[in-house]
Order: C-alpha cells, then structure tokens, then sequence
C-alpha cells in the first residue's frame, strides 16, 4: 500500500519532444492496491464465459493463459471493470471500486522509490537489459545490452518485480491508465503541496488516453519510468494492455 506524500514526475513525451528537467510533487495520503501483474488473457477470457465481456480479443498466435490480454481499448476495458467490480460486490461509484490507475499512481507503483530512468532495484544508474524486461532489444538507451528482440508478449511473472512487488511494469505491454492526455499535466495541475494522485484528468473524454511503461515492440529509451505514450480510447493494439488498482478503505 501507498500512504506517504513523494515527489512524483511527468516527464517526456514518447510522441514529441523530450524535456526531462523537472519533478512536480503529488499526494498519495491514501492506501493504494496495485495488481501484481497486468491483466492476463485467463481473466479476460474468463469475463468473456461470463458475459461481462463482449468479444474475446486475439493472441496474434502468442497464446492466452498468463500472457497480458492485449488487443483491447481503453473503451473495452470499462466492460471489463463493471465485471469485475460486480464480481467482488462492488459499485461503480463506490470509492473502492475496481479501476484503472491515474498516472500520477502509476508513476509512483512504476518507480517503487527509485528516482532513476529505470526502477531496477538498488541500483538507479545504469541501463535495462534484455534479462529484467521484455523490449526491443535490438535497439539500445545509454549503452543498454543489445539481445534478440523477441516480437511478442511474454507470460506475466517473467521478470523480477520492483521493489513494490510488482511486475512488467517496465516492457511487455503498454498500459492503459484512466487520465485524458495532457502535454504538460503535471505543471499545469500543481499546487503548492501537490496535487492528489487519485484525481485523473478526464476534461475531455474522448481525447487520448494515457499509456505508461513500454511494450514488447519498442526500445528500452520509451521504458523509461518518465515516459508517456497515449492513444485514442477506441484504439485495439497488440502492445496495449492494463492492469487495475483500488483505493482501500
């Protein structure tokens, strides 16, 4: 759980200019449940037998089971979640419920107390490889170990996790979070004791939505725990993913 205010950062922008320079302060005086892993094909498949989900995305021929699901938009995710909240007796509005993480409570889980490019245990300064997250390898950050790039989903647990317990949360699949996209959201929504974390951006519903962590198919530089990627809410890719969190009481 997160119950300690921290300094978070919003840093870059994976589509556009990079400008890595400063660190906004955001409030997390709450407990926070982060899933372990990303949603897995098992889960999803599962609210599909039970109607909660409309459709059963595809695999690309990777397979299912522990594999994160993937092929699924920001917009099928909310199926998902109402399933899943009924599931465990929850209401759609209860302050508990089931959801995505705003990306300020991302960037927090991501970085599990590491201010480095990367959360990668003790050490901050030094470069990703091939053997703690699933990337393209063939492509390198910082002097990063160049490997084989393995073109697709790895099974959930692959990896060790950060020093929160969780993982993937660098590589594997980009993850849906529940904030609109803003170019400079941190800047524009600071306060002088930082803003809650809990609060997403969602001005304009239909604009972009926010996806954190890198996939499978890009270069360790777009891993980086500051890097921001986003896309339309109807868009079904198979590097996109999600993974849900909860406020506890």
């Amino acid at each position: 759980s997160v119950q300690e205010d921290r300094p978070g950062t919003l840093l870059g922008d994976v589509n556009g200019t990079l400008a890595e320079t400063h660190a906004y302060r955001v409030r997390v005086p709450y407990a926070l449940a982060v899933g372990e892993t990303e949603v897995t094909f098992a889960h999803w498949d599962q609210c599909v037998r039970e109607k909660g989900c409309p459709w059963r995305p595809g695999d690309n021929g990777w397979g299912r089971g522990q594999r994160p699901v993937v092929h699924v938009s920001w917009d099928d995710i909310q199926k998902y979640l109402l399933w899943a909240n009924r599931k465990a007796g929850l209401e759609p509005a209860s302050p508990h419920r089931l959801r995505l993480l705003t990306e300020a409570e991302w960037e927090y889980a991501a970085r599990a107390g590491n201010d480095g490019e990367y959360s990668l245990g003790p050490s901050s300064d030094r470069p990703i490889s091939p053997s703690e997250a699933n990337y393209d390898s063939s492509q390198q950050h910082r002097n990063s170990p160049v490997g084989v790039p393995r073109r697709q989903t790895l099974p959930v647990q692959s990896f060790a996790p950060n020093a929160f317990g969780l993982y993937d949360m660098h590589g594997n699949v980009w993850e849906w979070l529940q904030d609109t996209y803003g170019p400079n959201e941190y800047a524009r929504r600071q306060a002088a004791n930082g803003w809650l974390a809990s609060q997403a951006n969602e001005e304009h519903p239909e604009y972009a939505r926010v996806l954190r962590g890198g996939s499978w198919n890009v270069g360790p530089h777009s891993l980086r725990s500051m890097v921001r990627g986003y896309s339309t809410p109807n868009n079904r890719m198979p590097a996109f993913g999600f993974r849900i969190a909860q406020t506890l009481p």
